[in-house]
């Protein structure tokens, strides 16, 4: 489970640490949008995948399947 605090705090310290001001119009809700990007990159990271690829099928070949 993702820590939004944690990762909005600690993109306002990478924001200062690298010089810029996390408070100014164009950053001001950075903090906020990169804790909701993590939060759905690594929102399934403690499911197990057989939780949602419980179906499966026998196929002749071992290519990739493209749509």
């Amino acid at each position: 489970m993702v820590d939004q605090d944690k990762v909005r705090e600690a993109v306002r310290l990478l924001l200062e640490g690298i010089g810029e001001d996390p408070e100014r119009e164009g950053l001001l809700e950075t903090p906020d949008r990169v804790a909701r990007m993590y939060g759905e990159l690594c929102g399934g990271a403690d499911q197990h995948p057989s939780d949602h690829l419980s179906k499966t099928f026998s196929v002749s070949n071992e290519g990739m399947v493209v749509e």
